[in-house]
């Protein structure tokens, strides 16, 4: 148990390294999306445990049928439109322009790396993320706690680093906010990829919200 909750810690802390340490966030990419997200499982699943492809499969919940499929696409257009309608409305209390653009430079993010930015963030972290806290992380705490203690904890991992983030792009105030709504979406696809037993559920589903936000990106701050 102590092992699964140091495997979750790492990923909010390679996020803190990235982006404070280093304050760089391709640098936070590999550490996170590189390192954690896809190195951890293949060096625990793949490397140690020696797991063949198929069983790695099965163990993350990469396992497909019509109705996870249909319940990620809905999910995931409720969260694309909610998250639009939101900042449409409230944007101008939210998004400071300048101190955000500042920042994201401070993290050398710049504009000409747009398209690279937008690959990461919808379609690797959509996908990469929810390998390693509905997939892996949630599959190791199975091991040690009931559903509903699976679902708050991989959720409250989740949601921990997003904190960093929002804090910094946006206030501690709306960072809390933002990250207990954040939280509450982790419940939701933790509950949604237990009753349909596919990972590609909350796959599907957290493409179209990393769209929303990368579509508000674009069109308020980029």
């Amino acid at each position: 148990m102590v092992t699964t909750f140091i495997l979750a810690f790492l990923g909010p802390l390679s996020i803190f390294i990235g982006l404070f340490i280093f304050t760089n966030a391709f640098i936070t990419f590999l550490l996170f999306h590189g390192l954690v997200c896809v190195g951890i499982p293949i060096i625990d699943l793949y490397i140690i445990k020696k797991q063949n492809y198929s069983s790695i499969v099965k163990s993350l919940g990469l396992l497909s049928n019509k109705n996870s499929t249909k319940a990620g696409v809905y999910s995931g257009i409720i969260f694309f439109t909610v998250l639009i309608l939101f900042f449409n409305i409230f944007n101008e209390n939210i998004i400071k322009v300048a101190e955000i653009q500042l920042l994201l430079n401070s993290w050398n993010i710049k504009k000409n790396h747009i398209y690279i930015l937008l690959f990461v963030m919808i379609f690797a972290n959509s996908v990469l993320e929810e390998i390693y806290w509905r997939g892996y992380i949630f599959k190791r705490l199975k091991t040690h706690f009931n559903i509903i203690y699976v679902i708050i904890l991989s959720s409250l991992f989740y949601g921990s680093y997003h904190f960093l983030t929002t804090a910094n792009i946006f206030s501690i105030q709306i960072g809390i906010i933002f990250t207990v709504a954040i939280f509450l979406t982790g419940i939701f696809w933790g509950a949604i990829r237990e009753i349909f037993g596919s990972l590609y559920t909350v796959i599907i589903s957290h493409f179209f919200a990393d769209l929303a936000i990368m579509t508000i990106y674009l069109v308020y701050i980029h």
